[in-house]
């Protein structure tokens, strides 16, 4: 009985806490000695072992009380793309940028640092990512936030100051300004991680991310940082990656301004923290003969904003550049090549990227690339159901499509999808549009239930319009046609059929 009421405890801890691993031990009792004394109440804190946190934040526009600084937009790029690549490897990801719910004010990010540096417990780690400008201010290193400066010796402070086991501050700001950083306080047990040295520049890559996190991205996805092959990236083995791909990337971008990482901490509790675990499908790249014909995990719900980083089409490519790329980075060829009308116009097709079942869609204009977009066409893991989409939207504005059917009345997450109608009258495409409104492509697929397939800008163009295509919905022979843009609904449509 005691087994039973602990595994159920432990059930109980692994919702509440998340993705973090519990471990406890638990021996069977000896049928013939005496009862034990009684131990201390069992804690939440003592049975996990440990979680990752992430503060990313990322200031696209600066400004320092009315000076407005370079706009930097590959910051926000930044900042989204690391959160979606870390979310996959253990992390849990608090995003403080432009566009965002939480601004990059100067008072949001002291808010949010103290507040992520106070909840960390004794077995976490801990990563504060920055990506903004870097400047010196009345003798003082600091980053400029969308309204003010902010003291690094501030948010250091905070993280020495914090229990988490494994504290990371990662800078990606330029360090041209004579002095800046080596005004800062070096505190003990805080791994300090710059884009570059001393009077160098974090420069801007291909990808339209800065150099140094779109390497660090590179690192985490298919774990190109494990060195040893062991599933799991350590702040040694990030590092290796780092100090040989920066160097490189950003001689690509300009030979004439160097740029290598640097990493500094005093006195650290953990020498070789381990940073980031591998994905199943990132081990998959490198594991035993036995896995070697295992078809890639399908495309994600949660639409990482990285699926095409690692492919590194970029806005402005020629086609001979992308096909260069391509092959360079082991991705193939096209399946169907571009072919130019005489206004430079075209579209070039990529069968099975990022994942097996997905196709990358390049259109050119100008014989350039101007929009990249993933053809999803097994988006989860269960297949398109018309009348569980339905059934749906009929829970969400009702059958007479006046937005009164509600959620609260139905039954659940699962609705009869055997007594649907699909009914759906003049007025339901406003009606669905207020339930929808502000959520991500992953928070609409939970509530509409998965689409037959997904046309979705990532990476860089991600600020593009997107499409989840609902075929035979709400009729036979329409399409209902969900459009995001920049990651959140953006409208709804009803396409006919042809």
């Amino acid at each position: 009985m005691l087994k039973s009421s602990l595994c159920i405890l432990l059930a109980a801890c692994a919702l509440l806490l998340g993705p973090e691993t519990i471990a406890v031990a638990i021996e069977p009792p000896a049928t013939s000695s005496p009862a034990p004394a009684a131990s201390p109440p069992l804690s939440l804190e003592s049975l996990y072992i440990s979680r990752r946190r992430a503060l990313l934040i990322g200031v696209g526009q600066a400004n320092y009380k009315g000076i407005v600084q370079t706009p930097l937009p590959q910051c926000v790029i930044d900042a989204k793309t690391l959160a979606a690549t870390l979310g996959p490897r253990g992390y849990k990801c608090e995003i403080v940028a432009d566009g965002e719910t939480s601004e990059p004010t100067a008072a949001n990010i002291r808010a949010q640092v103290a507040a992520a540096c106070s909840a960390a417990r004794e077995q976490d780690t801990l990563l504060i990512y920055i990506s903004t400008h870097g400047d010196m201010i009345d003798g003082k290193s600091v980053i400029i936030a969308k309204d003010d400066a902010v003291e690094i010796d501030g948010i250091k402070k905070h993280l020495a100051e914090s229990k988490a086991a494994v504290k990371i501050l990662m800078l990606d700001c330029c360090r041209n300004n004579k002095g800046f950083e080596r005004t800062a306080t070096e505190v003990r047990d805080v791994h300090c991680i710059m884009a570059c040295r001393p009077d160098q520049l974090s420069q801007v890559g291909q990808s339209g991310m800065s150099v140094f996190t779109e390497a660090l991205v590179d690192a985490l996805v298919e774990c190109r940082a494990d060195r040893v092959k062991d599933g799991k990236i350590e702040l040694d083995e990030l590092m290796y990656f780092l100090e040989r791909q920066v160097p490189a990337r950003a001689a690509a971008v300009d030979k004439e301004k160097p740029q290598n990482p640097t990493r500094t901490v005093v006195d650290p509790k953990a020498v070789t923290p381990v940073f980031a675990s591998c994905t199943i499908n990132d081990q998959l790249t490198f594991g035993p003969d036995a896995f070697k014909d295992v078809a890639p995990a399908p495309a994600r719900t949660d639409l990482a904003l990285a699926d095409l980083t690692f492919l590194h089409v970029q806005r402005g490519m020629t086609l001979t550049e992308v096909t260069e790329s391509l092959a360079k980075r082991g991705s193939g060829t096209w399946t169907t090549a571009p072919t130019f009308d005489d206004k430079g116009v075209g579209v070039g097709i990529l069968n099975g990227k990022p994942s097996a079942k997905d196709v990358l869609v390049v259109r050119f204009v100008d014989r350039k690339v101007s929009l990249a977009h993933v053809l999803y066409t097994s988006l989860c893991e269960e297949p398109y159901s018309e009348l569980r989409t339905r059934a749906a939207i009929e829970r969400l504005v009702g059958k007479s499509g006046t937005g009164k059917g509600g959620e609260g009345g139905g039954t659940g997450d699962k609705p009869d999808t055997k007594k649907s109608t699909g009914a759906f009258a003049e007025g339901s495409l406003a009606a669905l549009e207020v339930p929808l409104k502000g959520l991500s492509p992953s928070e609409i697929v939970k509530k509409l239930g998965c689409p037959d397939s997904a046309l979705l800008p990532t990476g860089q163009f991600s600020g593009e319009l997107g499409e989840l295509r609902y075929p035979n919905t709400p009729r036979p022979a329409q399409m209902l046609v969900i459009r995001v843009k920049s990651g959140v609904f953006d409208s709804v449509d009803i396409a006919v059929m042809e």
